[in-house]
């Protein structure tokens, strides 16, 4: 009775500030969460690019003296194209290198740079206009060329897209979490493991010719798709003439991954599947940089923590002063 007394004669302003503080108590745990999780996929990440790099170079067979396999050539021109010629090819070598080493490496960092929006949707407790359909895109377009990379035994598609597809699990989870009305995401998710689950069960059934065919060509269009996907805000964009709902690491990090993996796929694997919905998906990707340039960048959301502290001083007799100075 003593404390249901005590807890009736507390001042109104007074319960307003406990329930900010234990408000502000929950974001600071959750961040926390967040920041573990965003350590843990940085460090597997880092773990993921010193495992392509070192396969890349124990795959690497650089020509070294060249000369060498004509014996001893007197005459000095002959001389000096062969150096030539050894030149260009190590030149060449050292660049289909790269070519192994930076595709996986640019979609590990498409797959990492999702984590600001994952912060700003943690900051503000709410996703607002961002939509899942980029994150169930990365799952699935990461598991179609996981199994694509399984059934023509390419390991420099297998590993990025085995890391892609986790981490759009991950962010999805996330986002479903924050998200007010749930009902688009587990469309979206729903959509998602239908399409991939009948894609990948149908492929390993069939003869392996035709399965590459067929997760080839569902996987290209789900890659054009996916580097898409952000446009479905333009009519948003255009209206408010702000690209807020839009983030500017995934865009940079799909034009550079895009760009990479068709170089790879013409001068390395020459795969017409590799390189064909790459270059379309980096014309839709231009297609957004366009927008940023257009209408500037995002503005950064207000910290949830600064809002919870303003509303403490607004609701204390004390914050009133203040408010009016500000």
């Amino acid at each position: 009775m003593v404390a249901e007394a005590s807890s009736l004669s507390e001042p109104p302003h007074r319960k307003m500030e406990k329930e900010e503080e234990e408000k502000i108590e929950s974001s600071t745990a959750q961040a926390g969460d967040l920041s573990i999780l965003s350590f843990g996929m940085k460090t597997a990440a880092a773990a993921f690019i010193l495992f392509i790099f070192v396969l890349a170079v124990s795959r690497w067979r650089p020509h070294w003296r060249i000369t060498n396999l004509f014996g001893t050539v007197e005459d000095v021109e002959e001389v000096e194209e062969l150096y030539v010629l050894e030149a260009y090819l190590q030149l060449k070598s050292f660049f289909l290198l790269l070519l192994r080493i930076l595709p996986p490496v640019m979609s590990v960092l498409v797959a990492l740079s999702p984590l600001e929006a994952m912060r700003r949707i943690r900051e503000m407790g709410s996703t607002g206009k961002l939509s899942p359909l980029p994150y169930t895109m990365m799952s699935v377009n990461g598991s179609l060329w996981l199994a694509y990379g399984i059934l023509t035994q390419d390991v420099t598609m297998c590993v990025p897209n085995f890391f892609s597809t986790i981490c759009g699990v991950v962010y999805l989870l996330i986002f479903s979490r924050y998200q007010r009305s749930s009902s688009s995401s587990e469309i979206y998710v729903l959509g998602g493991v239908v399409v991939t689950t009948s894609a990948v069960v149908a492929a390993f059934l069939l003869p392996r010719p035709e399965a590459i065919d067929m997760i080839g060509q569902i996987g290209s269009l789900v890659q054009v798709l996916m580097s898409s996907s952000p446009l479905v805000v333009i009519r948003d964009v255009f209206a408010t003439k702000s690209t807020a709902a839009m983030s500017v690491g995934f865009t940079v990090a799909s034009f550079l991954s895009c760009s990479v993996w068709t170089l790879y796929g013409v001068l390395v694997a020459r795969d017409l599947y590799v390189w064909a919905p790459n270059f379309v998906a980096l014309l839709a990707v231009m297609a957004q940089l366009s927008l940023f340039f257009c209408y500037g960048l995002p503005p950064k959301p207000a910290s949830k923590h600064v809002e919870l502290q303003d509303m403490k001083h607004v609701s204390s007799p004390q914050g009133d002063g203040g408010a009016r100075h500000a």
